[in-house]
């Protein structure tokens, strides 16, 4: 009996993925669409206008990605660049941590993109991100002006 409850529990983590539940039960941390092994969520309380001087816009904001795959959990501070002229968003990342579950810095990442503005594709995730950053801060979808 003793062997089917531990092959039981096993079996319940192994089908069950690790959850970041500090970011799930806050209602600080916004969910963004998941993939099958990557949750994004977004630190509303982080999200600030760096810059606004139209049509150029700076938004910087605390991002939290959970890597379902191997349980690793990175808190990244990005900044995104806004053109609305050219109708483009690029993003950097400023400093990057590795966390714990419930949110606490485990140890801190050198991001290999810390002075590259990458440039984001529409449609894709991370332009999503810009997207809704910049309907927060300002009311209207960056991909509507």
């Amino acid at each position: 009996m003793r062997k089917w409850i531990i092959c039981l529990f096993f079996l319940w983590i192994s089908v069950f993925p690790a959850s970041a539940a500090f970011y799930d039960n806050s209602a600080q941390y916004l969910a963004m669409s998941a993939s099958k092994s990557l949750q994004t969520y977004i630190d509303t309380a982080s999200v600030v206008s760096a810059t606004y001087y139209p049509p150029f816009y700076i938004i910087q904001a605390d991002i939290i990605y959970h890597d379902q795959s191997t349980g690793l959990i990175t808190r990244s501070t990005e900044r995104y660049y806004y053109d609305s002229d050219a109708g483009t968003v690029s993003v950097k990342t400023v400093h990057s941590f590795l966390c714990d579950e419930d949110g606490n810095v485990t140890e801190i990442e050198s991001p290999i993109s810390l002075d590259m503005k990458l440039p984001l594709t529409p449609g894709n995730d991370s332009f999503k991100i810009a997207d809704l950053l910049f309907s927060q801060i300002y009311h209207i979808p960056f991909s509507e002006l």
